[in-house]
């Protein structure tokens, strides 16, 4: 069971990130495989104060990605995903 992340940094595979003022933005995209209900993004943000979680393809789907944490928390954010989905999360904090 594999969950997977990545941050928008053109060098690393991290789809993209902006700056306004103090507040950074970063966005990028999770996956999951092999029955995986979610795992931790890696935001590169000191402190995240806000995430949202979309679910990517052609079908709607039952189920929604969830946080499973409380704001403000760490880059590490723990969503709840449903089984073998893929989608885009964008997360705003410093």
């Amino acid at each position: 069971m594999t969950f997977t992340s990545e941050v928008g940094y053109i060098d690393s595979g991290v789809i993209g990130q902006a700056v306004s003022r103090a507040l950074r933005m970063h966005y990028g995209k999770w996956a999951n495989d092999d029955g995986s209900t979610g795992g931790d993004i890696d935001t590169a943000l000191a402190q995240c104060v806000f995430i949202k979680l979309d679910i990517s393809g052609a079908t709607a789907s039952a189920t929604v990605p969830v946080v499973n944490e409380s704001f403000p928390c760490g880059a590490h954010v723990t969503v709840v995903t449903p089984a073998n989905a893929s989608g885009y999360w964008v997360a705003f904090g410093y």
